[in-house]
This record gives structure tokens, sequence and C-alpha cells, in this order.
């Protein structure tokens, strides 16, 4: 609406790694959308700006591959991000397919009970023994950065639901969130035991000297705005 106040959606878009050179679109009251177009940076960060009067606004990233088209929820301006996490929230939420969710008029009302299948999904990850990065960590709010503990805890997630059994693709397990059924959330990956092999103390000579090698993934984001 011409005259409204703007307001501004930043967050980043990641499943563990970040989804880079993706489109953001925003489908928001009224028909309205981000002004102008908004594309993820090589960090997953995006930012852009939707007129207050159209809040709420469903989001989505379309990222290569159907485990990087992922959907988000804004009701006010801020951070807010979008990963499996906030996708399957929304399937449990809105009990069906988030990209059918995104294309329906009646997108705020169908997560009317967004706050509730946050606190479910969340005690599900609990169960399943995943640790959550504090009290008040929120999947569509809490900003994070690539490598920090809540984008470790994406890359472990999205390791987990790639081998579960007899779930064929990110959508099939999809489906069955939007189904009710958290209990096929899969337990947490557990970090392979050290079997004292690699201890400073063998009995070979040769090996006196182990070179690290420090490959991790840097945090910083330059936010993308076009």
């Amino acid at each position: 609406m011409a005259g409204d106040q703007l307001v501004t959606l930043s967050g980043r878009a990641a499943v563990g790694a970040p989804i880079v050179n993706a489109p953001v679109d925003a489908r928001c009251e009224g028909g309205e959308g981000f002004i102008g177009s908004v594309t993820t940076n090589e960090s997953g960060g995006f930012l852009g700006q939707v007129d207050a009067s159209a809040l709420p606004c469903a989001l989505r990233v379309t990222g290569d591959g159907e485990d990087k088209v992922l959907h988000s929820f804004a009701d006010s301006g801020g951070t807010i991000n979008i990963t499996p996490f906030t996708d399957l929230i929304i399937a449990l939420s809105a009990s069906m397919a988030p990209m059918d969710w995104f294309n329906q008029d009646e997108y705020a009302t169908a997560v009317s009970s967004l706050n509730l299948a946050r606190e479910e999904f969340l005690g599900a990850l609990l169960n399943a023994n995943y640790n959550l990065p504090g009290d008040g960590f929120d999947p569509f709010k809490s900003s994070f950065e690539i490598n920090d503990a809540v984008d470790q805890l994406l890359d472990a997630f999205s390791a987990a639901i790639r081998g579960i059994p007899n779930v064929a693709d990110y959508q099939a397990f999809v489906d069955l969130i939007s189904s009710g059924n958290l209990a096929v959330i899969p337990p947490a990956p557990t970090p392979p035991e050290d079997d004292g092999s690699d201890s400073g103390d063998g009995n070979d000579g040769d090996n006196d000297n182990d070179d690290g090698d420090d490959d991790g993934r840097g945090g910083l984001i330059d936010i993308i705005f076009g």
C-alpha cells in the first residue's frame, strides 16, 4: 500500500549447509510481497522489506533440490529464518505440505496453532536426544550463523533424516510430520567413539607429528537485498 510503513524481514536459509544464491519469496496479506527481489548470499543470509500492513507473510526459499525448498512464517518484522525446522513446524501446524500451505489464501489461519506446534516439535527433538541451543531457542526468530550451535543442530538433524529406513526422501518425511507423526523423528546421531588408536604414546616411532586440519566454516555474512 502506497505510503505504508516498511518493515524488514532478515535471517538465514540453511539446512546446516547454507542455501546459497536462492530466491526468497514472500506471500503476504492482500497479495503483497517483498519490495523488490530477495536472494540469499553465500552464507544463506537474506534481507527484504514488506509493507507493515501486509503482515503476516508466508516465506519460501527455493534452492537446488527438494530438501532446499523450504518455508517459514513471519507475523512481525525482524529476524525470520527458513530451515527444515520452520518447514516441518508449519507442516505440523497446518496438517499439510508446506508447499500447499504457501499457495493457499488462508495461510495465516492454517497456522493458528503455530506456537503449540513449535513446542511439540522441539519437545520431540529433545526426546530424540538432540541438544537444543538454550531454553529460549525459537527456530523462526533466533538468529544464528553458519557453524554455530544452531547450525550444528541443523547439520545433525539433516544427516539423521537422510538415513531413515523406508522414508524415500525429504518430502515423504514432511508428509509424515504433517500427519502428526512426530515419532518418525530419528534419534540424534552419536559421535564415533575414540578407540585410542591415535593416542600419542603409541609404539610407532615414525608418527611423531599429526598435522591438524582446521576447516571450520566461517560465520560472517554480507546481507544481500535486491
